[in-house]
């Protein structure tokens, strides 16, 4: 899957199923513009939007 919220750059999500772990993996990568080091401990965090942008947010 591929999202992209700016001009240059993609995220990309991939999915892998590991049956022996009974478990997924996630493997998110990110060419975009860089995330501010004192920002990315709220990656994942939906209460903090750093940026408005047309039609939605961005974390």
């Amino acid at each position: 899957m591929l999202v992209s919220f700016t001009e240059k750059g993609r995220v990309t999500v991939n999915v892998r199923h590991l049956p022996e772990a009974d478990m997924f993996e996630l493997k998110v990568t990110d060419t975009g513009i860089e995330i501010p080091k004192e920002k990315v401990q709220f990656i994942f965090d939906t209460n903090r939007w750093t940026a408005p942008l047309p039609g939605g947010m961005a974390v």
